[in-house]
């Protein structure tokens, strides 16, 4: 295989809404992709019309659950794989139709749809196991010499930047002193204040004495100063940027695993996520979490990557890379 490769991914939240009423399939035909995959696509491969399974010039694959109108993952391709696989190896995961592994000799594809845990604690809890059984599943094929090309939403943002709003997603706590209110970070110092400064004993914002407090002081500090607060609530933080999860992906990071968006863009409000509930999209409120990364010895490969922030039609926008094949 050579030449150059263009490959592109998304959460189209539906594959038959996409196609019903986005027009997905001449979408897909007017952009061209090589490679194309597809997560929640919410269909078995029986749901679908013989239009979405038979599109000109490309070979279809699906991954589906066993629950119907839930997660699944697709790809569409030009280029023939040598061999195409389902799943983890692992029953509790694969029956939930999260993966697809397309073997193209040169380098080995995988589509993953990795889960959400917001909805509960367990579910939290699920996903960092699956994290963790992927991360030895994607680290055994490294070992075999072929290039990692991984995509898909990974539902976590890693860094800051990779969300508008990164202060009110992570763990915190607000301490009040009757209307004012000071906010605590997740190291448990102080970020800010809602500048009661009548109520409030702040220094100049940078440090604290004997009669003040300021930014990074720590709670016990503040309480020296301040007294005890008439009210504390705790923030959890939202999944998807808790640290638990941000630390899985510096660890996959630190497997030899590259973020290719980042390898060529350091800039933030760069998303691909926006939550339809609150019209997020209209004022780029949104994250990051939708991907692709290369293992280290393939990034040489990599001749770009970009975000597709103006294709509609899900909650989620397309991403893609251009591999370049010597």
């Amino acid at each position: 295989m050579t030449g150059s490769i263009r490959a592109l991914s998304w959460n189209v939240n539906g594959i038959r809404a996409a196609y019903t009423k986005k027009g997905f399939v001449e979408w897909l035909i007017q952009t061209n992709p090589d490679i194309m995959c597809l997560q929640e696509t919410k269909a078995h491969p029986d749901q679908l019309p013989a239009a979405l399974k038979e599109i000109d010039g490309y070979s279809s694959f699906f991954s589906t659950p066993e629950r119907k109108g839930y997660s699944g993952v697709g790809l569409y391709t030009k280029v023939e794989p040598e061999n195409v696989s389902f799943g983890l190896g692992v029953e509790e995961y694969d029956k939930e139709g999260r993966v697809l592994v397309a073997d193209y000799g040169r380098f080995v594809l995988i589509n993953i749809y990795f889960p959400n845990g917001q909805s509960s604690s367990e579910r939290l809890q699920y996903k960092m196991k699956f994290y963790d059984h992927f991360l030895e599943f994607v680290d055994r094929i490294k070992a075999s010499g072929k290039g990692i090309v991984l995509c898909g939403d990974l539902n976590t943002a890693h860094t800051e930047i990779d969300l508008a709003r990164p202060k009110e997603n992570s763990p915190h706590d607000w301490w009040y002193y009757g209307t004012a209110k000071i906010i605590f970070d997740a190291n448990c110092r102080v970020e800010g204040w809602d500048n009661k400064k009548d109520v409030l004993k702040i220094s100049d914002n940078t440090a604290c004495s004997t009669s003040t407090f300021g930014l990074g002081s720590t709670k016990d500090e503040v309480r020296e100063v301040q007294g005890k607060p008439t009210k504390i609530v705790h923030r959890e933080g939202t999944s998807g940027f808790l640290p638990i999860e941000r630390a899985w992906m510096d660890k996959f990071i630190s497997h030899g695993y590259k973020d290719t968006f980042r390898m060529v863009n350091q800039e933030p409000e760069n998303y691909t996520y926006w939550d339809q509930k609150t019209r997020a999209r209209d004022r780029n409120v949104g994250w990051r979490i939708d991907c692709f990364f290369v293992d280290n010895a393939f990034a040489d490969q990599v001749a770009g990557a970009f975000i597709l922030a103006d294709v509609m039609g899900s909650d989620h926008c397309p991403v893609g890379i251009d591999i370049r094949l010597n």
